[in-house]
């Protein structure tokens, strides 16, 4: 019995050297394949061109462990784009002109890359659920950070050498810690919850914090 490969949708998966992608067959068009994902991972990438007429259909696009310093440019003209991964690259920052290219993103990678700061705009990315920032070099996040309380269900910053309060108004772990709850990912370093340790329970036993900090260890 002969089958009409039209009439149902087919996931094809095409191997070529940094070119894998997901493909499907479009049944209300009779148009296929339609890209749907996109995996450049471990192409030695230092740029990359996103080919908007090519890709309008994909979803995912896979981008880490390459040597990317930027952001691409053209992932906001991807309708449909909603996860992207570019960790492991080597990217240093995530600027006002990449917040812009993430307007429509739900997931966002970008763990062991090189970045020291994240623009403030961060905050404008409300269909944003998961923000992977683990193992960069980031100190605090902006305060607008706390506009994606309700929308982000993970924030992970682990491995980053993060102040316990931001200067001037940016956030530390403890103040993503209060903002973010569960959803915040991070381990503080050791002496700072010895101390928090100590201090609560110097509060407990009726002292201040001071007498507490001040009171010489019994022989």
């Amino acid at each position: 019995m002969k089958t009409n490969l039209l009439t149902f949708a087919a996931t094809i998966l095409i191997l070529e050297p940094c070119q894998a992608s997901n493909s499907f067959f479009d049944e209300s068009t009779n148009a296929g394949p339609k890209i749907t994902e996109i995996n450049k991972t471990w192409c030695g990438l230092s740029s990359i061109t996103i080919p908007a007429d090519q890709w309008r259909d994909v979803e995912t696009l896979y981008l880490g462990s390459n040597k990317l310093t930027n952001i691409p440019v053209g992932l906001s003209e991807l309708p449909k784009l909603k996860q992207v991964y570019l960790e492991n690259n080597q990217l240093r920052s995530v600027d006002d002109a990449a917040v812009q290219q993430f307007r429509r993103i739900s997931t966002l990678h970008l763990q062991g890359n090189k970045m020291h700061r994240v623009s403030k705009t961060i905050g404008d990315l409300n269909d944003l659920k998961e923000l992977n920032l683990a193992f960069n070099e980031l100190t605090s996040l902006p305060a607008e950070t706390a506009q994606l309380e309700k929308s982000l269900s993970t924030l992970n910053l682990m491995g980053n050498p993060l102040m316990k309060h931001g200067e001037k108004g940016a956030l530390g772990w403890e103040d993503l810690q209060k903002i973010f709850g569960n959803k915040f990912l991070f381990n503080p370093p050791k002496k700072s919850l010895h101390k928090s340790a100590e201090l609560h329970l110097a509060s407990e036993n009726g002292q201040s914090q001071d007498e507490h900090l001040t009171r010489p260890l019994a022989a």
